[in-house]
């Protein structure tokens, strides 16, 4: 929004913000995932108290997501439940089938590591994650567009 980059994926981004326009995407539903050997939780549902006995990995600067904001509801002591942070969200389900902590995926990646032994469950309440793609309005070149076009025909198809 600054202008500063030509395009950018934000969680829950800002509406009527003059000089942009936003293409949102397909929501990502997300999955508790944690190591082999946990508990399934009651009912398929991980609450706060789950949270804090299993540890959390998590990405920096996860404290300014919605996820966090809907985990700090649920339970306030969370930040003492993050036993590792990592810049590689590729890894993260390598994190938790190691044993390291839990880590909250998005549902296709959560369904790969149930099948290599890892226990997966909903967070309580928890609700999708809305995403967008963010650009200028106008004077954009044909890549960016095309991006955006892409973007708006992936949301038809997922919607």
């Amino acid at each position: 929004m600054a202008g500063t980059a030509d395009v950018a994926i934000m969680e829950s981004p800002p509406t009527g913000v003059p000089g942009t326009r936003m293409v949102r995407l397909p929501d990502h539903k997300l999955r508790l995932v944690c190591p082999p050997g946990t508990p399934p939780p009651v009912g398929g549902v991980f609450i706060g108290e789950d949270l804090m006995r299993i540890g959390l990995v998590v990405a920096p600067r996860f404290e300014t997501s919605d996820v966090y904001r809907h985990l700090r509801s649920i339970e306030p002591r969370i930040d003492h439940a993050f036993v590792m942070r990592s810049q590689h969200r590729d890894a993260f389900a390598d994190f938790a089938y190691e044993g390291i902590g839990a880590v909250i995926l998005e549902l296709s990646s959560a369904e790969r590591a149930s099948e290599r032994g890892c226990t997966v469950g909903e967070i309580f309440e928890l609700p999708p994650r809305k995403i967008a793609a963010v650009a200028r309005d106008g004077q954009n070149t044909q890549v960016v567009e095309h991006f955006l076009r892409l973007c708006a025909e992936q949301s038809a198809r997922k919607l």
